[in-house]
C-alpha cells in the first residue's frame, strides 16, 4: 500500500483543527471602532446639542462630514442622511422620477432598491449581471422602454460597473444615471470615484459597511438642482438660512449628530482600512486563484475594487454549499452572495405583479460564494484565511 506523502489535513467540518483557533474578523469599519469615535462621540454628548441644524452648543459634525466626504469622493455636494435607503429615496426625488417612471436596475442587488423604488411611486425593472455579478449593459438595453426614466447601477461587493457602456446607454435613451454605492465606498473605475459618474450616487453607513455609524446614508451630486431638492425632501421642506429655489415637502431623512461623529471619525481612518483592505484581497485573491476548483470573479476594473471582499465561482451550486459551509467551519467566514434577488423578496415580487427575471443571473448567483475582508485583519490573520481556502479547495480538488 502507498501512503501519500502529504495527506490532506482534516477539514474542521470533519472533526479536523480549524485554520484559525477563533473567528476571524469580519464587518468592517465597525470592526476598528476605537478611541476617535469615542472622542467625536463625547464631544457632542458635552455639547448637548444632539441635532445636527441647531442646539446651545453645536460642533457640526454631520457637516464636517458632508464636507469632508465630498472632499474625498471629489464631488461639490454631499448630503447625509438616516439610511442608504433613504439616500435612495432622496436620489429619486432629487432628480425628479416621477410616479408610474421605470427604473432599470441589476437583479443582483439588495431589497433597498426596488423597495425605494416603489415607495416612491416608481415601478423597477431588473436586467441580468455579467459574469462578475455587475449591471450587463447588453441587457439593461433590451430592458429600456418608452416609460424609461432612469437607470440604477449598483457597484455590488466593492467592484465598480462598466460605467463608460452604462452610460453609452444612458446618452442613447436620455435616461438619468444613478449610482448605488452602498457596497462600494473607496472603489473607483478608471481612477474615478463611484457615485461620480451619474447624476448622482448614494452611500451607505450601515454596520457591515467599510465606514460605518451603525446606520446612516450619503447622497453625493456635482448637479446643484439635485442637491437643492435633495436638501428640501430630506428635511421635510423646512425653510432654513442659505436654503434656494421653491420648498418641496418631504420627510424626515436627517441624519443626527451622534451618528455624524462615528461616521467623522470613520471617514478619517478610512485611507488606512482602504490600503490595508487592498493589500489583503491581493494576496487572498492570488491564493484563490492558485485552486483549480475556483475562479475568481472578473470585474471591469480590478484596480479600482476597494477589497471588501473576495468572491469565487465554484463548478456547481452544491459545490458552492459544500466549500461555503466548510470553509465557514474553518473560521474563516464565507457567505453566499445573497440568498435571493432583489426580486426575490415577496414584498417586491407581489407589489410588481408581473415581471420578466433574470434566468441568467439566478444560475450565476448560487455558484458563487462571498469571503467578507474586514480591514481588522492582520497579518496572521491572512495567512490562517489562506491556509482555510487552501484546506478546503484542496479537499475539494480531490
Amino acid at each position: 500500500m502507498i501512503i501519500p506523502e502529504n495527506p490532506p489535513e482534516k477539514l474542521a467540518c470533519e472533526g479536523g483543527k480549524p485554520a484559525s483557533p477563533e473567528q476571524l474578523p469580519f464587518m468592517g469599519g465597525a470592526d476598528l471602532i476605537g478611541e476617535e469615535e469615542k472622542r467625536e462621540l463625547l464631544d457632542v454628548i458635552d455639547s448637548k446639542s444632539l441635532f445636527r441644524y441647531y442646539g446651545t452648543d453645536p460642533r457640526w459634525k454631520v457637516k464636517t462630514f458632508e464636507k469632508e466626504f465630498s472632499q474625498v469622493v471629489d464631488i461639490p455636494h454631499a448630503l447625509a442622511v438616516s439610511s442608504g435607503t433613504a439616500a435612495l429615496r432622496t436620489a429619486f426625488v432629487g432628480c425628479g422620477l416621477e410616479q408610474g417612471d421605470e427604473i432599470i436596475m441589476p437583479a443582483f442587488a439588495f431589497l433597498a432598491c426596488p423597495a425605494a423604488a416603489i415607495t416612491c411611486g416608481l415601478r423597477p425593472v431588473f436586467c441580468e449581471c455579467t459574469e462578475g455579478l455587475l449591471l450587463d449593459p447588453s441587457s439593461l438595453e433590451q430592458r429600456v422602454t418608452p416609460r424609461t426614466r432612469a437607470i440604477l447601477v449598483v457597484h455590488m461587493v466593492g467592484a465598480a460597473a462598466d460605467m463608460d457602456k452604462i452610460n453609452e446607454v444612458a446618452d442613447r435613451n436620455s435616461l438619468t444615471v444613478i449610482e448605488d454605492c452602498a457596497q462600494a465606498f473607496g472603489t473607483s473605475f478608471r481612477g474615478r470615484s463611484v457615485g461620480t459618474w451619474g447624476r448622482t450616487g448614494i452611500f451607505s453607513l450601515q454596520a457591515m459597511k467599510t465606514i460605518t455609524c451603525g446606520e446612516g446614508g450619503v447622497l453625493v451630486t456635482g448637479d446643484s438642482e439635485v442637491y437643492r431638492r435633495a436638501l428640501w425632501y430630506h428635511d421635510l421642506g423646512f425653510e432654513r438660512k442659505g436654503r434656494d429655489g421653491p420648498p418641496l415637502v418631504g420627510e424626515n431623512l436627517r441624519m443626527g449628530e451622534l451618528a455624524g461623529a462615528v461616521a467623522l471619525a470613520q471617514l478619517r481612518k478610512a485611507s488606512t482600512f482602504l490600503e490595508r483592505m487592498r493589500r489583503n484581497h491581493a494576496r487572498v485573491r492570488e491564493a484563490a486563484n492558485s485552486l483549480g476548483v475556483l475562479d475568481v470573479r472578473e470585474v471591469p476594473d480590478p484596480d479600482g475594487d476597494n477589497g471588501s471582499a473576495l468572491i469565487v465561482e465554484l463548478p456547481t451550486q452544491d459545490l458552492a454549499d459544500i466549500f461555503r459551509k466548510a470553509l465557514s467551519a474553518e473560521n474563516v467566514r464565507c457567505d453566499r452572495c445573497s440568498d435571493k434577488l432583489a426580486y426575490g423578496y415577496p414584498v417586491i415580487n407581489e407589489s410588481l405583479g408581473e415581471f420578466e427575471r433574470c434566468h441568467e443571473t439566478e444560475e450565476r448567483l448560487g455558484r458563487r460564494v462571498m469571503i467578507p475582508l474586514s480591514p481588522a485583519l492582520t497579518e496572521t490573520d491572512v495567512d490562517l484565511l489562506i491556509h482555510g481556502i487552501e484546506k478546503v479547495g484542496a479537499s475539494l480538488e480531490q
